[in-house]
């Protein structure tokens, strides 16, 4: 068997348990009543972006190992770009709407706007929108052939990549550095030793689960684009 087939098999298969999963909370999200909690609808949200983004790529692969040319026609290339970079975007997004919601409670102390259910599904609105619009520049291009222009090569990694980053830099940050002043002022005016460890060890969990979204989105996006635009040049080439 050709390793490309059996590559596509191991991506088909893992797309595919992902989706499972994220059903499997999803659907625990909206049957238990105890997880009927904004926290929760935010991470259905984000389980449900998921979901789209694998099913999405799941489709793309199957109709690839069926007919590899489907989706590259001259009158279908177009829209898959979009697709790709519109269902993917969601997932991205979906984080950063958690980061803002977390912000808003820790920080600005607004938290009671998302304590309303039509602001929470107008947030999660605000970001489904926001994916659909971003990538609508893609459709902007010649549609007599199926080659990609280079700047759409750098606006895709940008919004893909650099703009969720930085957002997700700039948010998690400002939330680290007001829990770690509140830290130090609680050690001003109360310091037991247990307190002074239980503090300290939410500070680290924090900074370590800031550095793992940062590391595992980098590593698992920035490649892809990365050589996408390095194709590009030596194609042009």
């Amino acid at each position: 068997m050709e390793i490309g087939k059996v590559l596509s098999y191991i991506q088909i298969t893992v797309l595919i348990l992902i989706i499972i999963l994220c059903l499997i909370y999803c659907i625990s999200v909206l049957l238990i009543n105890r997880f009927h909690h904004r926290t929760h609808l935010f991470s259905f949200n984000v389980g449900l972006s998921t979901i789209l983004c694998c099913s999405y790529w799941t489709f793309v692969y199957i109709i690839t190992r069926i007919n590899p040319r489907y989706f590259y026609s001259i009158k279908l290339c177009v829209f898959t770009l979009y697709g790709e970079t519109m269902f993917t975007l969601q997932v991205p997004l979906s984080l950063i709407i958690v980061s803002i919601n977390r912000l808003c409670f820790i920080r600005y102390n607004i938290g009671i706007y998302f304590k309303q259910k039509y602001s929470i599904f107008i947030s999660l609105i605000s970001q489904w929108m926001i994916g659909i619009i971003l990538p609508l520049v893609l459709l902007i291009r010649d549609r007599t052939n199926c080659f990609v222009p280079t700047w759409m090569r750098y606006y895709t990694f940008i919004i893909m990549i650099i703009l969720p980053l930085c957002l997700s830099i700039i948010i998690n940050s400002i939330i680290f550095v007001h829990v770690r002043s509140s830290t130090n002022r609680i050690h001003t005016e109360i310091t037991p030793v247990s307190n002074q460890q239980r503090i300290s060890r939410r500070d680290i969990h924090l900074l370590r689960h800031m550095i793992l979204m940062l590391l595992v989105f980098v590593i698992g996006w920035c490649p892809i684009y990365i050589i996408s635009i390095l194709l590009n040049y030596m194609t042009l080439n």
